[in-house]
């Protein structure tokens, strides 16, 4: 089932955002206590943000791959 570029786009920007969020509060957090709630949300929505933007690539080059007919080796 090919993605579409709609989806790509999306699935895209909101991992970069994600990521993008969670690493500036995880540099500059509001609590200072490194075991405070907001510093583990912070870290999960930068790992789930870099996790979905290496989806969103590899979804569009199997795509590009699929579309260009597949990988000959």
């Amino acid at each position: 089932m090919p993605i579409t570029a709609t989806a790509w786009t999306v699935l895209l920007a909101l991992g970069v955002a994600l990521a993008g969020l969670g690493y500036e509060y995880g540099r500059r957090p509001i609590y200072d206590d490194p075991a405070h709630w907001t510093n583990t949300m912070a870290h999960s929505a930068m790992v789930i943000g870099r996790l979905l933007t290496l989806l969103a690539v590899l979804l569009f080059v199997g795509g590009e791959s699929v579309a260009q007919g597949g990988l000959r080796l």
